[in-house]
């Protein structure tokens, strides 16, 4: 882990130790699930300290029966406890409900009709999962850049915005705020947003795609032809030799479209 975990008399600290695993325990989860992102201290707050404290004292005697090194025991202990809070094991009730979503797991295991709902619901979860983590990566890459793409801006913006959603309807359903039908109706949403929003995102980039290679191929072909009729275009060129040589006259007008392509650009 590389941070010591050690008082200055050379003991071990278990604060320390639990400070530096939970760290990077949560960070594991919200790379599993990146919908969590932006709410860490709800994950820590859920997180049951005796469990992990007895969880402690057992991979440290287990370390000490294994005679490990004294100087390797306190990063064996942090990997250790990490794993075990990633695990999701560490969490208290509200956290393996919300975060983990064990009742739900067990309902779409129960049977073909009763977990039906349930099944898909979860199918929800991994599929928002899995699209934020594709466009928390792109919308990284966006913001990094100088991108003048506002074709694809609001579809980003929104995808991003849908990892706050999905987990505050769960607290409000777990506190009792909402009832299961507007939960539901939240949920759907999300899952329909998400589709629509990914369909319309691989829609505009494919447009801005074609659009500008349109304009590219316009234009390298326009310069190739000016180039291959070997006539520069100078101040000693007169007008009668432009208008009697055909590869001029096609670049010039290839050179044009792309011109107007790129600079008369419609919103899309």
């Amino acid at each position: 882990m590389g941070k010591k975990n050690k008082s200055r008399d050379g003991k071990i600290n278990p604060n320390e130790i639990f400070k530096t695993a939970t760290q990077a325990g949560i960070g594991e989860i919200i790379r599993q699930h990146p919908r969590f992102k932006n709410i860490g201290n709800y994950i820590a707050k859920h997180i049951d300290h005796r469990l992990v404290e007895k969880r402690m004292k057992s991979i440290y005697a287990y370390a000490i029966k294994e005679k490990k090194p004294r100087e390797e025991i306190e990063e064996y202990l942090t990997n250790g406890v990490a794993d075990y809070i990633s695990s999701g094991a560490a969490f208290d009730r509200v956290g393996k409900e919300v975060i983990l979503k064990k009742g739900l797991e067990e309902k779409a295991n129960s049977g073909l009709f009763k977990g039906f709902f349930a099944r898909r619901e979860l199918n929800g979860e991994k599929y928002l999962d899995k699209s934020l983590d594709a466009f928390n990566e792109v919308y990284e890459m966006f913001k990094s850049g100088d991108y003048d793409m506002p074709e694809v801006e609001g579809q980003l913006k929104y995808l991003n915005r849908l990892g706050f959603a999905g987990p505050a309807a769960d607290i409000l359903k777990d506190a009792g705020l909402i009832g299961g039908s507007q939960y539901s109706k939240i949920k759907g949403n999300i899952r329909k947003g998400a589709k629509e929003a990914t369909r319309e995102f691989g829609s505009r980039l494919e447009k801005y795609a074609q659009y500008k290679v349109a304009s590219s191929i316009f234009g390298i072909f326009g310069v190739g032809l000016i180039i291959a009729s070997k006539i520069g275009i100078t101040g000693n060129v007169v007008g009668n030799q432009i208008s009697n040589n055909p590869s001029i006259i096609a670049g010039a007008v290839l050179l044009v479209l792309a011109l107007g392509l790129f600079l008369g650009r419609k919103e899309i």
